[in-house]
């Protein structure tokens, strides 16, 4: 009868522990992101930043001293998955791994920064078909960090949560409307170091294509798809890439990493 009561006791708490934790989600308020997680209403909109021994970028949302970082492609090509994270990793700006105190199956690491703070993120891999006619992919990967102090411990339980549970960043977390050819047509530029134009890609809304280097009078000419935040471009000699278009920033985001900016 005793270990009877034990174990209902047992079960009580476990679902009183999950019930607060199920509440604390819901208490929070949160807002949508270009991608498929939201963020706490009071934190920034997301501001990308570049790190450039990686190289990889980061789109990284914060309040005070606590920022959630997404990464959505680790790498110029791929990123092995023993590569990342390790100590020394950069998560965010003025976020580097101090060390990793735990792993899950799931791709989640939780451990400290150099700094003192705590990360909590979740790394996936996925396959990204350069040229699927050709038979092959390349994998890479991306993540979702967030990094807090100790104090703040409790009030990021939600986001926690919320990394834990998620299962693609892709996608977008606000309801709109399907990417049309006429939606996405326009300029886009990328730029150097200095701020610079570079490459120019125009998107024309009868599904034409070009590309060239700003202020260059040769082009090189394609045609184009869309499926949901993917624009696949289709070359003269058949080989594709696959573009990822950012609907709320109005960016193109090559395979290499390359951001391309709409031009107003």
């Amino acid at each position: 009868m005793k270990k009877i009561l034990l174990y209902l006791l047992a079960l009580c708490a476990t679902a009183s522990a999950t019930t607060l934790e199920t509440q604390a989600t819901d208490q929070m308020s949160w807002k949508p992101t270009a991608y498929n997680f939201q963020v706490p209403a009071y934190f920034s909109d997301g501001t990308e930043y570049f790190y450039g021994d990686g190289p990889y970028s980061m789109v990284i949302y914060k309040h005070q001293d606590a920022q959630l970082s997404y990464c959505s492609l680790l790498g110029n090509w791929a990123c092995d998955d023993e590569a990342f994270p390790v100590p020394g990793s950069v998560l965010a700006q003025n976020a580097t791994i101090k060390n990793i105190v735990y792993h899950a199956k799931n791709g989640v690491f939780s451990g400290y920064t150099t700094d003192g703070r705590i990360f909590y993120m979740k790394k996936k891999s996925q396959p990204n078909a350069v040229a699927p006619e050709e038979g092959f992919s390349i994998c890479h990967s991306s993540f979702l960090a967030i990094i807090y102090p100790k104090s703040r411990q409790k009030e990021m339980d939600p986001v926690i949560q919320m990394i834990n549970k998620i299962k693609s960043f892709e996608g977008s977390s606000q309801s709109s409307t399907p990417l049309t050819y006429k939606s996405v047509a326009g300029i886009y530029d990328s730029y150097d170091e200095d701020g610079g134009n570079q490459e120019r890609i125009s998107l024309n809304a009868d599904g034409t294509a070009t590309w060239n280097m700003v202020g260059s009078l040769h082009f090189t000419e394609f045609t184009y798809t869309i499926k949901g935040n993917t624009i696949r471009v289709k070359e003269v000699d058949g080989s594709t890439t696959n573009y990822t278009y950012d609907p709320k920033a109005r960016t193109l985001k090559s395979p290499n990493g390359t951001i391309y900016h709409w031009q107003e």
